[in-house]
């Protein structure tokens, strides 16, 4: 399962709990739930607060990184058109930016061995 860009591994314990776990930046972060739509819900939160603090300004950007929109469920990958950069959403959409504007999405931190 993918969640804002990061891989998560949500696994069924016995008898109806749930373990997670996800790595971000080289660090591995898991946890449970009571149920593994718990256990699902609570990595969510987790990832969303890992990544809360992400710079939104382009500055931090790199082309081909996964992001999330702030406002709505949709993910997208930075791009570069015409010597700019912009998000390309899944849904189809592209969004451009202003320079002095910050940006709408939610940056996941660099995956290990990603190039930047």
């Amino acid at each position: 399962m993918e969640y804002r860009g990061i891989v998560l591994g949500i696994l069924q314990s016995i008898p109806n709990g749930g373990r997670w776990q996800f790595e971000l930046n080289g660090t591995s972060k898991s946890g449970q739930g009571f149920s593994r739509q718990n256990a699902a819900h609570r990595a969510r939160k987790a990832i969303d607060a890992a990544i809360k603090d992400t710079p939104a300004d382009r500055s931090a950007w790199h082309i081909g990184q996964r992001v999330s929109c702030k406002n709505h469920d949709e993910l997208g990958i930075v791009v570069e058109v015409n010597g700019q950069v912009k998000v390309r959403w899944d849904g189809g959409r592209t969004s451009y930016f202003s320079h002095d504007d910050k940006a709408n999405v939610e940056i996941a931190p660099a995956q290990p061995g990603a190039a930047p």
